[in-house]
Formats: structure tokens, sequence, C-alpha cells
């Protein structure tokens, strides 16, 4: 079943309903259209839709802390800009549209950490070195997660130079300051863990608590599905599997090689003395036969393609380079992409928050210190609306772009793609199932067909 519909039916209204909330500019008018399709289709009570808007009525996120971690500049503290930003970033309040009968929403927050960025907490642990950002997460305890981080500095099996112990550091440092005891701090400049959240988690001390996440990020295993006991050692404990199965911890990189993938045959197809429709229409079905489309991805090779100066700051290609060069340095893009993906899906749709009171829904900041990369793929990649399916186990949820000129050129080219190829909707059908079943070995053939197409057409 698709998450937007049952039928083709139910699919066109739900488009229909859509594209009158794009086109709409106040919260009154956002509600009216909601309302109105609700009560004569009753298939839209099914969904939640989550709206960008400028409208500062019928909502309090505009006044709450949110709202100003989304607004406030941020600076470390040798100037340079903290870019701190979620996918609904360029509005000023988040509206929530749904049936449930709910007085007041609750939203939840995570800040995401990339790796150019925990330095600065490291700087603050060990030498007292503090900035604005730094000074408001522990005045408004904004909750921060370094999931990019660990992925790409711990996780990753392309790091070129890993140093288990060096990020081992930087994970306490961080983690000291994320849970910090801020009263204790205040009185007496002394940073040390907040006991009470160690011992609300059963943990006796902070070398615990690192063991046991970095134990849970280097196996990704679900403890309500696997196994696992508490051996007890002098001074702290490990985690230790009893299940017979481990969750396949590389399979989550599928998405990192299909965009690597896809990177590479942007590359390929900018190379080509073909016109931006052809080469935006040719990596379109590649996404297809993948059975993955990045629709970030588009936008970004559409700007690429047509010479867009933003995209080639991030997106550097030089005739001189060798072929393990390109490769490396598109890694490192992919990487980019990949980590900022995995941050902006976080606005998972939860259930339960820390304190048991259930979230309606979480916004996904995402912190970096690297410019270019925000200049040329994070800012041209504004979100106006997710839509979630709350028929289906788990609130799946789409995400619907901000109206933009790159967005109707592309939305035309692959509506113009789609009319040419009629059969196009059971391939992509077939492939995105057959990716769900076999994503990480279909991102590997992939990956190495990227590669050796790469070296036919640059290098032979």
């Amino acid at each position: 079943m698709s998450i937007l519909g049952k039928n083709e039916y139910e699919r066109n209204i739900l488009h229909h309903m859509l594209s009158e909330i794009l086109k709409a500019s106040t919260n009154d008018i956002f509600n009216d259209i909601y309302k109105s399709y609700k009560l004569e289709y009753d298939f839209i009570k099914n969904y939640s839709i989550i709206v960008g808007s400028d409208d500062e009525l019928g909502s309090n996120f505009h006044t709450n802390i949110l709202s100003e971690l989304n607004s406030k500049k941020f600076y470390d503290f040798d100037g340079t800009e903290i870019i701190v930003e979620h996918p609904l970033s360029s509005y000023k309040n988040v509206l929530y549209l749904t049936d449930r009968e709910e007085v007041k929403i609750k939203i939840g927050s995570s800040a995401f950490i990339d790796s150019n960025s925990i330095g600065m907490f490291r700087k603050f642990y060990n030498k007292d070195i503090i900035n604005n950002f730094i000074e408001f997460k522990l005045t408004h305890n904004i909750d921060m997660n370094y999931l990019p981080y660990i992925l790409e500095d711990y996780i990753n099996p392309h790091h070129s130079r890993p140093n288990p112990k060096v990020t081992v550091e930087k994970i306490k440092a961080f983690e000291i300051v994320n849970n910090l005891d801020y009263e204790l701090y205040k009185q007496t400049k002394e940073k040390r863990v907040n006991e009470k959240l160690l011992k609300l988690n059963g943990l006796k001390n902070i070398d615990e608590y690192i063991n046991n996440r970095i134990f849970w990020f280097t196996h990704f295993f679900d403890k309500g599905y696997n196994k696992y006991n508490i051996l007890d050692l002098p001074g702290s404990s490990a985690v230790m599997f009893s299940s017979e199965e481990k969750f396949p911890i590389y399979s989550l990189l599928s998405q990192y090689y299909i965009i690597f993938g896809y990177l590479l045959k942007i590359l390929i197809e900018k190379n080509k003395r073909t016109s931006t429709k052809d080469k935006i229409k040719n990596v379109y079905h590649q996404m297809i036969l993948n059975g993955l489309i990045f629709e970030q991805v588009l936008t970004f090779a559409y700007d690429y393609f047509e010479d867009v100066e933003e995209s080639k700051t991030f997106f550097i290609f030089d005739k001189s380079w060798s072929y393990e060069k390109i490769i490396k340095e598109y890694m490192n893009n992919a990487w980019d992409i990949y980590l900022y993906y995995t941050a902006e899906q976080a606005i998972s749709i939860n259930k339960q928050g820390v304190d048991n009171q259930k979230i309606d829904f979480t916004l996904s900041f995402f912190l970096t210190m690297d410019n270019n990369f925000y200049s040329a793929y994070i800012k041209k990649n504004r979100r106006k609306m997710f839509v979630i399916n709350e028929s289906i186990s788990g609130r799946p949820y789409v995400s619907i772009a901000e109206p933009s000129d790159t967005t109707d050129n592309i939305n035309l080219l692959v509506n113009e793609y789609l009319n040419e190829n009629n059969i196009i909707d059971r391939l992509k059908f077939k492939r995105s199932k057959l990716y769900n079943k076999h994503s990480y070995s279909m991102a590997i053939i992939f990956k190495e067909q990227m590669q050796r197409e790469l070296k036919i057409e640059l290098f032979e």
C-alpha cells in the first residue's frame, strides 16, 4: 500500500488537496482547505500534515525556544558561523493539521552534530573555550545527537585515518557537555555529568554510559527484539549479546552507496554534450532503476548542470584529477549528503518523549560549519510539507519541497519523462520493492557500476 493513498482515486484527491495547500499563504486558509477535504472525503482523516508557514496565527511554534534556535545566529570562538537548520527553516511558524482532537500539539527537537562541529564541545570541555551556541544549548537544555559524527568517524568503513581513541574522547566530552549538571557548573565551573540522569538510566558512571553508547552505535540493535545481558565488571559494565543474530550494520550504509553512485552519475552526465533536460532525465531514470528516488539530489543536479555557482563550490571537479582523487572527493561529498539526509529523516513522528508525554512530531535540526555544503545543498532543499499517514503503523510520511523555479523545472522534466514512458510506473514499483528487499546488494552493485562507467567515460 502506498503511503499516500490506497488507490489512484485517493492519490489524486490527496494531490489536489496538497496542491491547494502549497498555493495558500495563511494558516486560516491551510486549515479551511484541510477541513473542507476532510468533510468531503472521509479517508483524509487518515492524514496529518505539517506545514511551514510565515503566518503567526494558529500555532505557538513561533513563540517557543525552537523558533529562537531556528532564527538565532551562532558563531564559534574564531568567528566561524555555526549553521543550525531544520527542514522547515525558511518559515517562521509550523502548523500541524490533524483529525486528532488535540488541545495542544507537542513538538520535540533534536540537533544533529556533524563531524566538523563536534570539536567545539571538546574545546569547551578540555579548555573552557565557549561559544554562543554552547551557551544557548546549556541555558535551554537543547537535546543534541551525534549520530552523523559517529557514522562518519566511527562506523565509516572508508575512513582513511581512523582513530578510535580520539573518537571516544570526543564522544565523552560531548556527552558530558550534553548532559551537564548545569547548576553545578554555574556555581563552580566544574564540568560533570548530571548524576541523576545516569541513575535514571541505571548507569553507575559516565564511562559505563559511553561504553553502552559505543556498543549501541557499533551494532545498531533494537533492545526490544534482541536478547542481551549486562555483565558487571569492576568499576563499569559491558553489554553482551546473547542472541544468535546481529543487525547487519552495513545495510544502513546502502543509502550512502546509492547517493555516491548518483554523484558519479551526475559527473558523468555533466561531461556529456547534452542538454540539462536530457541529463536530468538520465539521472532520474537511474534512480528508478535503483528503486530509490532522491528529489534533493535531483535538485542539486539541476543546479550543477545549469552551472549555478554555489553547486560548484561543493561539488568540485578538476580535469587534472586522477580517478582515485575523484573517488575520494565524491565519497566525502556523498557522506555530507547522506548524513544530512539521515538527520532530516529524524523528523520521525515520535509517540513518546523522555518524560513519557506523547510527542506529535520532532523537528530535527542539523548543525554544521561547512558553508559550502550548506549553500550548495541544504539551503536549496527546503521542505514545505510533511504528510503523515496515520492509518499505517509507525506513522510513515513523505516530504514535499518548498516550491521554487528549480523544483518547478524538475517537476516538468520528470512529468515529461513519465509521459514518454508509459510502463515506467510498473518499473518504479518493481524496483522499489526490490530495493526494500535487497538494498545493500543493489547499492554495492550500482556503486561499482558507476565507478566502472566513470573510468570508461573520463579515463579511456
